[in-house]
């Protein structure tokens, strides 16, 4: 398999930037890997808050639970995309994962045509 299908599966799969990692290419691999960790935080920190705000809430209830309540409760949380902030997140995530697998695969592709010409 060439590189550049590979640091493009590894970027895909694996993390944003890993793929730049894998072709030696670490500055920028650093660089994506921050920069899909920050709106990451926020997701990972938003649906935190609101499961332990569930979880609080049937502490307080001493217990006592109502499982169809807490289900759709649940089921409301997790699906509920309601911050502007959050939506944003989401979609920087997605932009910042599709240039990593993209520029991964051009580096690769580059970086084999380099070495393409210095073997001739």
């Amino acid at each position: 398999m060439k590189d550049s299908i590979k640091s493009a599966l590894i970027s895909a799969f694996v993390y944003p930037g890993a793929g730049h990692f894998f072709l030696k290419n670490k500055l920028i691999g650093t660089i994506l890997a921050l920069s899909f960790s920050v709106p990451l935080f926020i997701v990972i920190d938003d649906k935190y808050t609101k499961v332990t705000h569930i979880i609080q809430q049937v502490i307080n209830n001493q217990g006592l639970v109502d499982i169809v309540a807490l289900t759709n409760k649940i089921n409301q949380t997790i699906y509920m995309v309601d911050s502007t902030k959050l939506k944003y997140s989401l979609i920087v995530l997605i932009i910042i994962w599709l240039i990593a697998i993209i520029d991964s695969y051009r580096l690769g592709l580059k970086q084999s045509n380099s070495q393409k010409r210095r073997l001739k």
